[in-house]
C-alpha cells in the first residue's frame, strides 16, 4: 500500500472507512463519485440501511465542503500547510471525521474522533494517529449541536471557488443571482426524478402504483415537466418491477426531461440525438414521437450507445414504425457509421446536449467542484460528460479531450449541416455559464453567417410543450424552476 492508496480493508470496512476510500479514489484516481459509491454499496448487500445512508452522506457531504473542512483543520494544525501535504488517505479520514463533528446531528463527538483514530492506528503510524487525535479534539470543541443544516449550506457555499462564482455571476447576470442559485443547490437533498413513459401509463397511475409499492416514500408531481415525478425515501427504484419488467418509467432529472420536451418532437419526424449518452433523452424523444419516425443517436462512448438500444427496448419504444440507430462516434470528426444513414435533405430536428462544465448539477455532482480544485482552475478542468455520471469505456476516438468550448464548437460544426432547411437545432448544456450558453449561441449565429436564426417554439410543435420551455433561449434555475441548472437555445435553419 502506497502513501496515496487506501488499505484494501477499507473497501469492506465500516461506513466511515468506505467513505474515506471512495473520497481518496475521487481525489487520486479521478474516479466519479456516483458510480464509485454505487459500486461500493453494491459490494456490501449486508450493510445496514443506516450505514449505507451514512456512507452516502459522508461522501457527498465531504465533496461539497472539502475546502471549508480543510480550512478548519489547517487552523488547528501546528504547522502551516501540514494538512495540504499530509498523507492523502489520512486527510480523507480527517475530512470524514470533521464533517461529522461540525455538520452532522446525532453523531457523538467521541464516536467520530475514536473512529478516525482507530482507522489511522490500523493503517498508518502511531505518530500520525496521535496527531489526528489531538487535531480532532480541538475541532470537536467548535461543535454546536444545533443548526447543522444551515452550517452545511454555509460550508458548501464557502467551498465554491471564486472562479466558479464569477462564471455563474456572468451567466446569471449578478453575484446575488449566483448566490441564490448556489444556496438553492445546497439547501435540499436531491430527490429521484422519474419520467413517466406516457405511451404505457399516466403520471397519476404511476404515482399510485409507487405509493402502493413503496408506502414510506414521498411521491410528488414534478414542477415543470408534465411527465415528471419526484420521489424521496424509496430506495433504488431501478430494482422495482415497475421499472425492470413493466417499463413504466425512466430515472431522469426533471431539467433533462425539459430539454427533450423543448424540442417539440412529434410522430413521423426525422431526429438526430447527438451526445446521446445512455439514451435517456433518446427515449424521451421516441416517446414524444409515439414510436413513429426516424431516430438516430450518437455518443463518443460506444457502450453508452448500446445502452440506448436497451433503454428503448425496456420502455417498449423499439417498434417497426420507428427507425432507430445508435452508434459510437467522435463528433469532432463526423457522425461515424451514421454518415450513410442521414435522411435525404437532412434531419427535421437535431438535439445537441453538449458536454459541459456541469455547474448546473452541483447538487447531484459535488465532485465537479472537487475536480476543478484538483485541476488548479477551470482552464485545466476536464470536461464533464453531462449525459452520465461516468464513462465506462474508451471514447470512439481515445485521443486527448479538447477544452470545453472547443469541444462544443466542434460538435456544433458537425451537427449544423445535418439540419434540413426549415429544420430545428436545439443546443443544451447543464451549466449556467455565459460562455457555454448564450455566448455559444452568439458564436454559432456568427459562424453560420445567417444560415440559422433564433426560433421560439410555435404552432403544432408547441401544443404539448409547457410555455416556460418555448422561448428561443431558456435558462432553468434551481432557485426558480426546481430543476438542475440548464441553458438551452433553439435555432431554425433558414429555407
Amino acid at each position: 500500500m502506497t502513501a496515496k492508496s487506501a488499505p484494501r480493508r477499507a473497501r469492506t470496512g465500516t461506513a466511515r472507512e468506505r467513505a474515506a476510500d471512495i473520497l481518496l479514489r475521487v481525489e487520486s484516481e479521478n474516479a466519479f463519485a456516483a458510480p464509485a459509491l454505487a459500486a461500493a454499496l453494491d459490494r456490501a448487500p449486508a450493510l445496514a440501511p443506516q450505514d449505507r445512508a451514512l456512507c452516502t452522506e459522508l461522501v457527498y457531504g465531504v465533496l461539497r465542503t472539502a475546502p471549508a473542512l480543510d480550512a478548519r483543520l489547517a487552523a488547528y494544525a501546528a504547522k502551516p500547510g501540514s494538512i495540504a501535504t499530509m498523507d492523502p488517505y489520512a486527510r480523507c479520514v480527517l475530512r470524514v471525521a470533521v464533517y461529522q463533528l461540525l455538520l452532522l446531528e446525532r453523531i457523538p463527538p467521541s464516536a467520530a474522533v475514536n473512529a478516525a483514530v482507530d482507522t489511522i492506528n490500523k493503517d498508518r503510524s502511531k505518530g500520525l494517529s496521535g496527531f489526528v487525535n489531538a487535531l480532532l479534539r480541538k475541532v470537536a470543541a467548535e461543535r454546536v449541536e444545533r443548526e447543522c443544516a444551515a452550517r452545511r449550506i454555509a460550508f458548501s457555499i464557502e467551498s465554491v471557488d471564486a472562479s466558479v462564482r464569477a462564471e455563474l455571476a456572468a451567466g446569471l447576470g449578478s453575484q446575488s443571482d449566483a448566490e441564490s442559485v448556489l444556496r438553492a443547490m445546497f439547501s435540499t437533498r436531491p430527490s429521484t426524478d422519474l419520467r413517466v413513459e406516457a405511451t404505457r401509463t399516466t403520471r397519476a397511475e404511476l404515482a399510485a402504483l409507487l405509493r402502493q409499492e413503496r408506502p414510506d416514500a414521498e411521491v410528488k408531481d414534478g414542477s415543470l415537466s408534465p411527465f415528471a415525478l419526484s420521489v424521496s425515501g424509496a430506495g433504488d427504484l431501478r430494482a422495482s418491477a415497475l421499472y425492470r419488467e413493466r417499463g413504466l418509467f425512466s430515472v431522469q432529472e426533471e431539467g433533462a426531461q425539459a430539454i427533450a420536451l423543448a424540442t417539440g418532437a412529434r410522430p413521423g419526424m426525422r431526429v438526430f440525438d447527438a451526445c446521446a449518452g445512455r439514451g435517456g433523452k433518446s427515449a424521451a424523444l421516441a416517446s414524444m414521437m409515439n414510436g413513429e419516425g426516424l431516430l438516430h443517436a450518437a455518443d463518443a462512448y460506444p457502450e453508452k450507445s448500446a445502452r440506448g438500444q436497451e433503454e428503448l427496448a425496456r420502455l417498449g419504444l423499439l417498434r417497426p414504425s420507428l427507425e432507430y440507430t445508435a452508434v459510437g462516434a467522435d463528433l469532432l470528426r463526423g457522425i461515424g457509421a451514421l454518415k450513410t444513414c442521414v435522411p435525404d435533405g437532412g434531419y427535421d430536428l437535431v438535439l445537441v446536449d453538449a458536454p459541459c462544465s456541469g455547474l448546473g448539477t452541483l447538487a447531484r455532482r459535488p465532485d465537479i467542484l472537487f475536480r476543478r480544485a484538483l485541476a488548479k482552475g477551470p482552464a485545466a478542468a476536464a470536461p464533464v460528460d453531462d449525459s452520465d455520471d461516468a464513462p465506462t469505456t474508451e471514447r470512439a476516438d481515445a485521443g486527448p479531450r479538447a477544452p470545453i468550448d472547443e469541444l462544443q464548437r466542434g460538435i456544433l460544426r458537425t451537427c449544423a449541416p445535418l439540419v434540413r432547411p426549415g429544420g430545428t437545432l436545439l443546443y443544451a448544456v447543464c451549466t449556467l455559464t455565459a460562455r457555454e450558453g448564450v455566448e455559444m449561441r452568439d458564436w454559432f449565429l456568427r459562424e453560420t453567417s445567417g444560415t440559422f436564426e433564433p426560433m421560439a417554439l410555435e404552432g403544432e410543435g408547441a401544443a404539448s410543450v409547457p410555455e416556460r420551455l418555448r422561448p428561443a433561449l431558456v435558462t432553468l434555475r434551481p432557485d426558480r424552476d426546481g430543476t438542475d441548472g440548464f441553458v438551452f437555445w433553439r435555432v431554425r435553419r433558414n429555407p
